[in-house]
Protein backbone atom coordinates (compact mmCIF):
# COMPACT_ATOMS: atom_id res chain seq x y z
CA UNK A 1 0.00 0.00 0.00
CA UNK A 2 2.96 1.94 0.85
CA UNK A 3 4.62 1.75 -2.59
CA UNK A 4 0.84 2.07 -4.24
CA UNK A 5 0.79 5.85 -2.66
CA UNK A 6 4.45 6.50 -3.61
CA UNK A 7 3.31 5.53 -7.56
CA UNK A 8 0.79 7.73 -7.22
CA UNK A 9 2.55 10.36 -5.64
CA UNK A 10 5.06 10.35 -8.50
CA UNK A 11 2.57 9.97 -11.65
CA UNK A 12 2.98 12.61 -13.93
CA UNK A 13 -0.18 15.26 -13.67
CA UNK A 14 -3.61 14.82 -15.55
CA UNK A 15 -3.72 14.83 -19.34
CA UNK A 16 -5.84 17.79 -18.92
CA UNK A 17 -3.81 19.60 -17.06
CA UNK A 18 -1.18 19.19 -19.51
CA UNK A 19 -3.73 19.97 -22.61
CA UNK A 20 -4.45 23.89 -21.46
CA UNK A 21 -3.27 25.80 -23.93
CA UNK A 22 -2.52 28.88 -22.32
CA UNK A 23 -2.31 31.27 -25.72
CA UNK A 24 -6.07 30.13 -26.70
CA UNK A 25 -7.17 31.13 -23.01
CA UNK A 26 -5.75 34.17 -23.30
CA UNK A 27 -7.16 34.96 -26.95
CA UNK A 28 -10.74 33.96 -25.19
CA UNK A 29 -9.93 35.81 -22.29
CA UNK A 30 -9.26 38.88 -25.08
CA UNK A 31 -12.23 37.85 -27.20
CA UNK A 32 -14.94 38.03 -24.23
CA UNK A 33 -13.14 41.73 -23.43
CA UNK A 34 -14.13 43.06 -26.52
CA UNK A 35 -17.46 41.21 -26.76
CA UNK A 36 -18.35 42.99 -23.53
CA UNK A 37 -16.39 46.46 -24.53
CA UNK A 38 -18.86 46.12 -27.73
CA UNK A 39 -21.73 45.68 -25.71
CA UNK A 40 -21.22 48.23 -22.87
CA UNK A 41 -20.68 50.59 -26.43
CA UNK A 42 -23.90 49.44 -28.30
CA UNK A 43 -26.20 49.97 -24.55
CA UNK A 44 -24.73 53.24 -24.62
CA UNK A 45 -25.25 54.18 -28.19
CA UNK A 46 -29.17 52.70 -27.79
CA UNK A 47 -29.67 55.08 -24.18
CA UNK A 48 -27.88 58.12 -26.10
CA UNK A 49 -30.47 57.13 -29.07
CA UNK A 50 -33.28 56.60 -26.87
CA UNK A 51 -32.32 59.88 -24.62
CA UNK A 52 -32.09 62.15 -28.32
CA UNK A 53 -35.66 61.13 -29.07
CA UNK A 54 -37.40 61.92 -25.97
CA UNK A 55 -35.52 64.85 -25.82
CA UNK A 56 -36.07 65.65 -29.58
CA UNK A 57 -40.20 64.65 -28.61
CA UNK A 58 -40.54 67.11 -25.67
CA UNK A 59 -39.05 69.56 -27.88
CA UNK A 60 -41.51 69.28 -30.76
CA UNK A 61 -44.04 69.13 -28.01
CA UNK A 62 -42.62 72.46 -26.97
CA UNK A 63 -42.52 74.38 -29.85
CA UNK A 64 -46.47 72.88 -30.66
CA UNK A 65 -47.68 74.21 -27.15
CA UNK A 66 -45.48 77.74 -27.65
CA UNK A 67 -47.20 78.10 -31.53
CA UNK A 68 -50.35 77.73 -29.80
CA UNK A 69 -50.04 79.57 -26.88
CA UNK A 70 -48.95 82.54 -29.32
CA UNK A 71 -52.16 82.13 -31.66
CA UNK A 72 -54.47 82.18 -28.54
CA UNK A 73 -52.66 85.70 -27.51
CA UNK A 74 -52.73 86.87 -31.18
CA UNK A 75 -56.32 86.05 -31.16
CA UNK A 76 -56.96 87.80 -27.53
CA UNK A 77 -55.02 90.62 -28.99
CA UNK A 78 -56.10 91.01 -32.35
CA UNK A 79 -59.81 92.31 -31.29
CA UNK A 80 -58.00 94.74 -28.71
CA UNK A 81 -55.72 95.97 -31.01
CA UNK A 82 -58.66 96.74 -33.41
CA UNK A 83 -60.25 98.30 -31.06
CA UNK A 84 -57.48 100.53 -30.24
CA UNK A 85 -56.62 101.52 -33.79
CA UNK A 86 -60.40 102.85 -33.96
CA UNK A 87 -60.42 104.37 -30.61
CA UNK A 88 -57.00 106.39 -32.26
CA UNK A 89 -58.64 107.31 -35.73
CA UNK A 90 -61.53 108.33 -33.40
CA UNK A 91 -59.87 110.75 -31.37
CA UNK A 92 -58.10 111.55 -34.18
CA UNK A 93 -61.47 112.67 -35.90
CA UNK A 94 -62.52 114.61 -32.47
CA UNK A 95 -59.45 116.50 -32.39
CA UNK A 96 -59.53 117.81 -35.89
CA UNK A 97 -63.60 118.36 -35.21
CA UNK A 98 -62.31 120.63 -31.94
CA UNK A 99 -60.08 122.30 -33.89
CA UNK A 100 -62.48 123.36 -36.22
CA UNK A 101 -65.18 124.33 -33.87
CA UNK A 102 -62.63 126.26 -31.56
CA UNK A 103 -61.22 127.82 -34.85
CA UNK A 104 -65.08 129.01 -36.09
CA UNK A 105 -65.87 129.86 -32.10
CA UNK A 106 -62.86 132.26 -32.78
CA UNK A 107 -63.91 133.56 -35.90
CA UNK A 108 -67.14 134.11 -34.40
CA UNK A 109 -65.94 136.31 -31.76
CA UNK A 110 -63.73 138.25 -33.46
CA UNK A 111 -66.74 138.74 -36.02
CA UNK A 112 -69.14 139.61 -32.99
CA UNK A 113 -66.24 141.56 -31.73
CA UNK A 114 -66.04 143.85 -34.92
CA UNK A 115 -69.74 143.71 -35.13
CA UNK A 116 -70.21 145.45 -31.93
CA UNK A 117 -67.36 148.03 -32.56
CA UNK A 118 -68.94 149.19 -35.42
CA UNK A 119 -72.37 149.64 -33.80
CA UNK A 120 -70.56 151.44 -31.02
CA UNK A 121 -68.61 153.32 -33.48
CA UNK A 122 -72.26 154.23 -35.26
CA UNK A 123 -73.30 154.93 -32.18
CA UNK A 124 -70.82 157.35 -30.72
CA UNK A 125 -71.06 158.87 -34.00
CA UNK A 126 -74.71 159.38 -33.62
CA UNK A 127 -74.37 160.66 -29.90
CA UNK A 128 -71.94 163.37 -30.98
Amino acid sequence: MASQLREEANVEPSQESQNVDVPDIQKKLEQHKLDLKKRRTERINAITAAHQKRTDKLKRDYERAKTRHYEAIRAIRKPKAQRLLDLVQRKRQLVMELDNCQAQVQTAFAATAEKLKLAVDARVAALS
